[in-house]
């Protein structure tokens, strides 16, 4: 794995372009924070897939190995209305595990916040 090129895995649900933008773009931002990410994966599974192919539940999971314990995330929707929903909840999960390499890094930093934009 190069740096920069999380593992994405789908799970009952179709690769689509929005998702992995959305999850390249949200990656970059954590290795450019400049903390040892040895390992990013995250798996985006579909809970259930009705007749007419709609997903019913949704759970993202965001797995970040780096030094010291890894940061896990996961974010569950119970509904999702369509496209737009999936990203949103990638996001979210992908901004949380953000934050907590942030105060990990901060605290290894003793305190010092470097801010990324």
């Amino acid at each position: 794995m190069t740096k920069g090129s999380p593992t994405i895995t789908f799970r009952n649900l179709d690769r689509s372009p929005a998702i992995e933008t959305a999850i390249h773009d949200r990656a970059e931002l954590l290795y450019r924070m400049g903390g040892r990410i040895e390992q990013l994966q995250i798996v985006i599974e579909a809970a259930n897939r009705t007749p007419d192919d709609r997903v019913q539940g949704l759970t993202v999971r965001v797995e970040m190995a780096v030094p010291g314990p890894d940061i896990v995330v996961t974010r569950i929707r119970p509904r999702v209305s369509g496209p737009d929903d999936v990203v949103q909840v990638v996001r979210d999960a992908m901004d949380t595990a953000r934050r907590q390499l942030a105060a990990r890094l901060s605290q290894r930093r003793g305190g010092r916040e470097r801010r990324i934009a």
